[in-house]
């Protein structure tokens, strides 16, 4: 009987080719779709399985109250972890990892060879206790249990020391905060799991000069520099502890939480859900996801091949009068409706199979443009699962198959011989209801693109308090880079090319570790303002552009007074600390830095955005301080001959840091970066908003034809009596044009609310505007003008005799 039938359905589909490519067509790139969405999607929930009782490992999160705001944070307190385990019989084990702050890049070395390594972190010694990686050599029960020990991803270990074994090796270890020799103990299988912990090298957390610096720091409100893990006894621990840990932090960090005006809490994420809880992050320097952009893909891969689906139902009861007296035909000689059902499932069924299988080369074609839209390397071992892909088949053939198989099956052989058979006005409606649909999808797609990339311009062109462009950022991995700032700013100077050159401990496109509360005199320090600290050179804040509006900056003349304790600040934070622009310059402000420290302020400047647009204006204040390391050269160049410009600046550097690497950024790349989610979805929506109208338009042809070779006789008469040409084109199109038309009416408010909840994303953003989404409108119309009027234009050019003739 299937072999009966589908040699039926292939006839069928032979005879009907354009029928046939429109279907096949539509499927095959929907299904595409889908299977790169399915993929990505299953890529995100591995992360983090691999760990032996991963249902109870959990990272401690903190949510913390500044100046009455709200923040959530991944980064805890050094005592944390330990106090845990001893104070909790929930707590089997708990253990750390920390980044060294202000460290962007290590430079790590052995024998001739030199990389910069940016994926580190410092454990505590029973990290791989807790959690699970694969290593390839050494033990990781022991790896970490030594002072100054490594352990290599196989990718670090492979450009040191290609295939040997590098147990015992050592690799020294550079950074502004001093320089260590580390011994190799293991080396893990960096592509065996997917996790969030994005690591080239976990070095022991004891000795070395950042180990002594914060191996042991005793302080629960500051220096939130470290990720505590923690497994319990059993999974329903997680709820006892987190109702416990507000009386428990009462009782070790009340007294100096209220001493310097915070809010603090902590609570237990699951580690399954820490990569798409993009929520808790901080200054996390691990891989993090994004789950609203999994909800979206996979809306994406649903409505497509909803899309597509629609097609097919809506061109198969198109053609019920093609296939009506072949069902009245059937039924007479015995076949039960039944029979018929099956029937045209098997069909459905069979171009769902021919879509699946056009859609693998689909995919591998399209596979590299999608890793660069998601910044993933996947390689669709889905395509080698039979069983995901028969579901797929399943899964088309019901949705696609099932309302024409049960429509068709259901004519009247009586109706159908007396001709009688004509579409009823019900399923007129319910393709047109499907046509509104699809369209409505299609121009909400459209808007939400627009929309995204006016906010994205809006990012571009936003006024930030300071001037990007010609910015290059040189990074001081080393003490010994930042002792001779001074050096390589006078000898960068004589390049002509470059204008410009400034110091400082951060930047505008890095996340700023350093904060504290400032407080007038007079004042408690739990009264005061949390701003953010700067340590800088006087040439940084003119080479930033930053605006003047009280007092004066830095000054390299004063070099022997400015330097002491003085301090200009922004208008945030002194309207914060409780200052206005008449009284403030001259003033004292302190905060506590193991000890009062108290700055002159000397200037106030613009508030200027030192974080993306996602969130507020921070408190700033800068001060210059030769005692403390600087981190980064700015340089602000001349554009006309950038290359030359920049082997100048590297030559420059290697005279006066030979031991050191060069590396270098443009500031405008680091600070586009901070948007790379937004730009990813923008991208993905676009490429499925092309698809989904491309699709939709192949339905819209599919039906104008059908349309338009029902009213062949029609057509043929009018031009006889005179109609030209453009009001045959006009009568066929309008029917479709209103439809489009509801669509758009219909797509705008859906458009509007989603782009809204997109845009609370960002503190900054574009106002949406009704004449936003009047451009998705004409680009729809236009489409389907072109689509339908396309096939119009080629009956209304015929000769009507030959419409004639043929009835």
């Amino acid at each position: 009987m299937f072999k009966y039938y589908s040699k039926l359905a292939i006839r069928n589909l032979l005879r009907s080719k354009g029928y046939t490519i429109i279907n096949v067509v539509g499927l095959s790139f929907s299904v595409m779709v889908c299977l790169l969405i399915v993929q990505h999607i299953a890529d995100d929930l591995s992360y983090d399985q691999q760990h032996k009782d991963s249902e109870r490992l959990y990272r401690v999160a903190t949510d913390w109250r500044i100046d009455g705001e709200g923040r959530t944070a991944a980064g805890t307190p050094s005592p944390l972890a330990a106090n845990l385990k001893k104070d909790f019989a929930e707590v089997l084990s708990a253990t750390r990892i920390y980044k060294a702050p202000n460290v962007d890049q290590y430079i790590l070395e052995h024998e001739d060879k030199v990389f910069f390594e940016q994926l580190g972190a410092f454990a505590d010694p029973n990290f791989f206790d807790l959690l699970t990686y694969d290593f390839i050599h050494g033990d990781p029960a022991s790896a970490l249990q030594e002072p100054l020990t490594m352990v290599l991803s196989d990718g670090i270990a492979h450009k040191f020391f290609g295939e040997d074994n590098p147990i015992g090796k050592s690799i020294t270890m550079t950074t502004t905060w001093g320089r260590d020799e580390y011994r190799i103990t293991g080396v893990f299988d960096s592509e065996a799991y997917a996790s969030h912990l994005e690591t080239g090298f976990y070095a022991s957390g004891q000795g070395g000069a950042i180990g002594k610096e914060f191996y042991q720091v005793d302080e629960w409100a500051g220096l939130n520099l470290y990720y505590t893990y923690i497994k319990l006894n059993a999974s329903e621990s997680a709820e006892k502890l987190n109702a416990a840990f507000p009386d428990w932090l009462e009782n070790y960090a009340g007294d100096r939480l209220r001493e310097l005006g915070i809010g603090k809490s902590h609570f237990l994420q699951p580690i399954e859900s820490i990569y798409l809880d993009s929520s808790v992050v901080g200054f996390w320097f691990g891989r993090t996801g994004n789950k609203n952009y999994v909800y979206i893909l996979a809306c994406i891969a649903a409505l497509l091949l909803m899309i597509a689906c629609t097609n097919f139902m809506n061109l198969a009861t198109a053609r019920a009068t093609v296939r009506a007296r072949e069902v009245g035909t059937r039924k007479v000689l015995g076949a039960n409706r039944k029979a018929l059902i099956y029937q045209f499932m098997i069909e459905a069924f069979i171009y769902a199979a021919i879509a699946v299988a056009l859609s693998f080369g689909l995919a591998k074609l399209a596979l590299p443009i999608f890793n660069n839209l998601t910044d993933k390397n996947l390689n669709l071992p889905l395509l080698q699962s039979t069983p995901y892909l028969l579901g797929f088949i399943a899964i088309i053939t019901l949705l696609a198959g099932s309302y024409p198989a049960l429509y068709l099956s259901a004519f009247s052989p009586e109706r159908i011989f007396k001709d009688n058979h004509r579409n009823p006005f019900s399923a007129q409606r319910i393709r047109q209801v499907l046509v509104v649909g699809q369209f409505v999808i299609g121009i909400a797609l459209i808007q939400g693109v627009f929309i995204i990339n006016q906010q994205l311009n809006f990012i571009s062109n936003k006024d930030l308090g300071y001037d990007p462009s010609a910015k290059i950022i040189i990074p001081l991995h080393s003490e010994e880079a930042s002792e001779r700032y001074d050096i390589l700013r006078s000898e960068l100077l004589k390049n002509p090319q470059i204008q410009a050159v400034g110091g400082t401990t951060t930047h505008p496109a890095e996340d700023n570790l350093s904060s504290f509360f400032y407080f007038r005199e007079g004042q408690n320090p739990d009264e005061g303002y949390h701003a953010y600290n700067a340590g800088i050179t006087p040439e940084y804040m003119e080479l930033m552009g930053f605006e003047l509006l009280a007092g004066r900056l830095f000054d390299r003349q004063r070099i022997s007074s400015d330097t002491i304790r003085k301090a200009v600040i922004t208008n945030k934070a002194m309207e914060g600390i409780g200052f206005d622009l008449d009284n403030v310059i001259g003033q004292n402000i302190s905060m506590i830095f193991g000890e009062k420290v108290t700055f002159e302020v000397i200037g106030v400047i613009k508030d200027f955005h030192s974080n993306s647009l996602h969130y507020e204006m921070d408190g700033q204040v800068f001060d210059w301080s030769p005692e403390f390391p600087l981190y980064y050269v700015l340089a602000e160049v001349a554009t006309q001959d950038m290359v030359s410009t920049i082997a100048n600046i590297e030559a420059t550097w290697q005279r006066i840091n030979p031991n050191n690497p060069f590396e270098f950024h443009f500031l405008e790349e680091q600070l586009q970066q901070q948007y790379q989610a937004e730009q990813r979805a923008g991208g993905l929506i676009f490429y499925a908003t092309l698809l989904a109208i491309f699709i939709a338009c192949l339905g819209l042809l599919g039906l104008a034809a059908f349309a338009t070779e029902r009213r062949l006789k029609e057509i043929g008469i009018r031009r006889i009596l005179g109609a030209s040409v453009s009001h045959i084109v006009a009568l066929l199109s309008k029917d479709f044009l209103w439809l489009v038309s509801i669509a758009l009416v219909l797509a705008s408010p859906l458009a509007w609310w989603l782009c809204q909840q997109w845009l609370t994303d960002f503190t900054f953003r574009i106002a949406l505007q009704w004449w936003m989404f009047l451009p998705a409108g004409i680009i729809a119309i236009g489409l389907a003008l072109l689509t339908v009027g396309f096939q119009s234009m080629r009956a209304a050019l015929a000769n009507p005799v030959s419409h004639l003739k043929n009835e």
